[in-house]
């Protein structure tokens, strides 16, 4: 099965097929699953969520590891700047489009 031709503009044109390849999502979701595993909690210890709940016990309501807490930051960073990036490039298309077209266009 042929790949759909690479649009133009695109940055980082050698990296377009590993992006667009159905196996590149699926491993990062993997590694994403397997390094959470890792790093929560095990056995006597809830997470986050649960801990904070009003029904928790206060036994339960243990802080994660350091290693998962900057799992955490690290994780939530990349989304962060991955956000920004997306919007910075993305904004002026936006613009240009609803000059020339409605919302619903859009």
């Amino acid at each position: 099965m042929e790949s759909a031709p690479m649009p133009a503009g695109i940055p980082f044109p050698e990296y377009y097929d590993f992006f667009m390849n159905w196996k590149t999502p699926l491993a990062i979701a993997a590694t994403y699953t397997v390094a959470v595993s890792l790093f929560n909690p095990k056995v006597g210890k809830v997470s986050r969520v649960v801990a904070k709940s009003a029904n928790a016990k206060p036994a339960e309501k243990t802080q994660s590891g350091a290693a998962m807490t900057a799992f955490v930051f690290v994780h939530n960073l990349i989304l962060c700047v991955y956000s920004g990036i997306t919007f910075y490039n993305m904004f002026p298309a936006m613009i240009k489009n609803f000059a020339s077209h409605t919302l619903f266009d859009a």
